[in-house]
């Protein structure tokens, strides 16, 4: 359900913002994926600032983006 907020385009910015750093782990990795749906300038300091999230499903949500984004 949160994945698909990303499709919403500009308007789920803010809610999947506020989700990628909530307290649950699976609505922050939802969040990161959502957001890979958006093209925005705000989406890659967002995405950014989960690099370094303390769980891993969270990580690999930003590494599949970014595998994504570079067409691999």
């Amino acid at each position: 359900m949160v994945q698909a907020l990303g499709y919403q385009g500009g308007a789920a910015l803010e809610i999947l913002s506020e989700l990628s750093k909530g307290d649950d782990s699976q609505a922050r990795a939802a969040a990161v994926t959502g957001l890979g749906h958006i093209s925005s300038p705000l989406e890659g300091s967002i995405l950014q600032d989960r690099i370094n999230d303390r769980d891993p499903e969270v990580r690999r949500a930003l590494i599949r983006r970014c595998d994504k984004a570079s067409g691999q």
